[in-house]
Parts: structure tokens; C-alpha cells; sequence
């Protein structure tokens, strides 16, 4: 009898340990594929923040006949579109915190400057922009990491400033001779 109550309590341990290893019902996962709502995804395929890398987007694209290379391919195309979305409005936001800080009042200017940048940065290549990670999910769709690392997104957010202004230089002209004039007024009334 002490023999078999020992094996049942050994049973009873057993299914404890393997009742309590498995998926509790009700769960609410963090992140999945989005083609695969049940399975447990990284991270990063539902846009979160990855260490190291300043600026990034997800790009997607179903698993297809024409082969592994023309998924991928595809995948990054999607992610470096998202990529110069982004980047547009890092750019955007950079340009309006200078203009803001400046106190230029001129909205018309401003919006000249914002599209100038934005048809630059359509048109020009992520330079330093680069795949940090690829997967493919259960449901057979490639998902594609790729960002820009602090220095790269530094230098290309000046190249692409540089070159906005080289490009509308009527704009970046009036928008010096607005800070120039509310410097000097400034000066004009701190004097004694």
C-alpha cells in the first residue's frame, strides 16, 4: 500500500510540473504575427524598440514561389519604405524644433522648407540604413528589420538638411534673415 500511494503521489507531482510548464488559458501574448495571431512573435515585428538602433521600421511579404531572395527582397523594399516615412518626419520634427527655437513665426516658410526635405528624402537613398533582423513567421510571411544606428541617422539627417538647403535656398535665406532680426531685436531691448 505505502508503495502505491508513493507512485500516485509521484504521478500527481509529474502532472504538476507539466500542467504548470504549458500556456495558461486566457494569455494574452505580447506580441504575434500579425498573420499568426496565436504565435508568439519578437518584439521588434510589432515595432518595438530594438537596442542600438535609433530609427526603424518592419517590412513584410508573404513567402513566395519566385524564391527566398525576391521575399526578402520585397520585405526590405516595404521596410525601407516605412524607413523614409520616418525619417521624413525625424527630419520634419528636427527642422521645426529649429525654427520654433528661432521664433520664426512664418508658416509659409516653414511649410516650404518641410515639403523641400520631404521630396529630398523620397528621392535619396537611407544612406547607412541597413537589415538588423529577418524571420518568417508559421504562416510563411518574411518580416524584415531595418533601421539606421545613432551615427547613421545623424549623418543622414544632416547631408539631408544640408541639402535642403542648398536646394531652396530662398526658403533657409528667409528663414536666417527672420532669426538674424529677432536676435537683434532681442539685443536692441535687453540694452539699458
Amino acid at each position: 500500500m505505502g508503495g502505491k500511494v508513493a507512485k500516485i503521489g509521484m504521478l500527481l507531482m509529474i502532472l504538476a510540473v507539466v500542467a504548470g510548464c504549458g500556456k495558461k488559458a486566457g494569455e494574452v501574448l505580447e506580441c504575434t504575427y500579425p498573420d499568426a495571431p496565436t504565435v508568439q512573435a519578437p518584439l521588434w515585428v510589432c515595432g518595438y524598440p530594438v537596442e542600438g538602433i535609433e530609427v526603424s521600421a518592419v517590412g513584410s511579404h508573404p513567402v513566395s514561389a519566385a524564391g527566398v531572395n525576391f521575399t526578402q527582397t520585397m520585405a526590405e523594399a516595404a521596410a525601407m519604405e516605412r524607413l523614409a516615412r520616418s525619417m521624413q518626419v525625424h527630419v520634419a520634427q528636427r527642422i521645426q524644433r529649429y525654427t520654433e527655437t528661432t521664433g520664426v513665426g512664418d508658416a509659409e516658410t516653414v511649410d516650404t522648407v518641410n515639403q523641400s526635405v520631404s521630396r529630398l528624402l523620397t528621392s535619396q537613398n537611407l544612406h547607412g540604413a541597413k537589415r538588423y533582423r529577418i524571420i518568417t513567421s508559421p504562416a510563411n510571411t518574411t518580416y524584415v528589420l531595418m533601421g539606421l544606428d545613432a551615427a547613421s541617422l545623424e549623418e543622414l539627417t544632416r547631408q539631408t538638411l544640408q541639402t535642403s538647403m542648398n536646394n531652396d535656398q530662398a526658403a533657409w535665406q528667409q528663414l536666417r534673415a527672420q532669426k538674424a532680426q529677432e536676435e537683434l531685436l532681442r539685443e536692441l531691448t535687453t540694452m539699458p
